[in-house]
């Protein structure tokens, strides 16, 4: 674990078949990972139910942790971690629905890997906060925001 990682938490090891999140998930919620796709069904019909709540960079910002600041859109920021996201001509807001979109109809296939809206969505679902220790690349242990 990082140095800076928040205290209480241990690592989760799970299967890496691409559904690492929701088995983590599901063994801190359930105890075990049988339910990662149920998890994961939720999350997708909470995504496609209310894509509109996670366009939205108020909600978004109340998840993202103290201190947060960003010169871009919080959706446009988490569109941006995406991987479909560089393959795109520009950054509007129609762009970045469509990114939603397609993240949501990837996220109903088994193995299909998640980011920070599926951690927003489950967080939602469960009305439980998500922290994941996420370590930057090259800049410094943790992400902070990559909390929900």
């Amino acid at each position: 674990m990082p140095s800076d990682s928040p205290k209480g938490y241990l690592p989760v090891e799970t299967s890496g078949d691409g559904n690492c999140f929701f088995r983590a998930s599901s063994t801190a919620v359930y105890g075990s990972e049988d339910m990662h796709s149920q998890l994961r069904r939720r999350v997708t019909m909470e995504l496609a139910t209310n894509a509109s709540r996670y366009l939205n960079d108020e909600w978004l910002s109340l998840g993202m942790g103290d201190g947060f600041t960003s010169s871009t859109s919080v959706s446009h920021l988490i569109a941006t971690y995406t991987r479909s996201f560089n393959q795109l001509p520009t950054t509007d807001d129609f762009v970045v629905q469509e990114v939603l979109n397609n993240k949501t109809l990837e996220t109903a296939a088994d193995g299909t890997w998640c980011g920070l809206w599926h951690f927003a969505a489950l967080a939602n679902i469960l009305h439980r906060p998500i922290v994941s220790v996420y370590p930057r690349r090259g800049a410094g242990p943790c992400h902070p925001q990559f909390n929900c």
